[in-house]
């Protein structure tokens, strides 16, 4: 009930606070910004403001607060306490002449749509059923967890489930603290027996809470390990600050 509350009164906020600087005023000063500073614990990451989709209310809602870039303070101290700063993904659409000639090759489409999670959460109901798959429980007896090496993950499988769980390393004991911290994603195959058809969701981790989440269709699986290699090579580079001039909007 009070997060509730919590929300409309920081819709409210965003709203008057929205109409007193201007919508256009705040897009001006992160399109003046060459990147988004985007703090993860200890670590700051800057992202080409290029590749950002930095539109609606939400993303008004965290510029306001102060939380949407690491370099701002907030505009009203009540839109700092009313806004949840640290669940906040930001939505990237990452062009494909990023990730090199071999990825180009294999991921054929013009963008990789993307998310930045400075902290990431495994949803609760994922460690669920990836601890009833580790259990061998229902659907999943008689389950295998089998490294893929082309991945580097591990795959946790059963011929009686259509999903694939995957891991960053091999499970033990695999209980849900750990499964928490291994967990890369999960795949679905329709076919149950071979790989036709799977498409997959896949969880990057790119630092100590950080962590890039995306999709690929049937067509595109097969382009994950170059995929990944470009993207840690990027994400390496967003950890250097850009050098520029001047400052733009409130300062923290």
């Amino acid at each position: 009930m009070r997060r509730a509350v919590a929300i409309v009164l920081a819709v409210m906020l965003a709203a008057g606070a929205g109409a007193l600087i201007g919508a256009k005023r705040l897009d001006e000063i992160a399109a003046a910004r060459p990147a988004l500073a985007v703090r993860s614990g200890a670590e700051t990451y800057f992202i080409p403001s290029a590749y950002v989709r930095s539109g609606g209310l939400n993303v008004q809602l965290m510029r306001l607060a102060g939380c949407w870039d690491a370099r701002d303070g907030a505009y009203f101290a009540a839109m700092a306490s009313a806004a949840d700063c640290g669940s906040r993904g930001i939505e990237l659409a990452l062009p494909s002449s990023l990730f090199g000639g071999e990825a180009m090759d294999m991921f054929r489409k013009p963008q990789l749509e993307a998310r930045f999670w400075p902290a990431y959460w495994v949803p609760p109901q994922d460690i669920r059923d990836l601890l009833e798959a580790i259990e061998g429980r229902g659907d999943w007896t008689g389950r295998q967890v089998v490294l893929r090496a082309d991945w580097n993950l591990w795959r946790v499988e059963s011929p009686a489930s259509p999903w694939v769980f995957l891991l960053s390393r091999e499970p033990n004991p695999g209980d849900p603290r750990e499964l928490t911290f291994l967990y890369a994603g999960r795949c679905y195959r329709p076919e149950r027996i071979g790989d036709a058809g799977m498409t997959c969701r896949f969880v990057l981790r790119v630092g100590a809470r950080a962590a890039i989440e995306f999709s690929l269709g049937a067509d595109e699986v097969m382009s994950f390990p170059s995929l990944r290699d470009a993207l840690l090579a990027r994400v390496a580079e967003w950890r250097k600050a850009p050098v520029v001039s001047g400052s733009f909007g409130p300062s923290a």
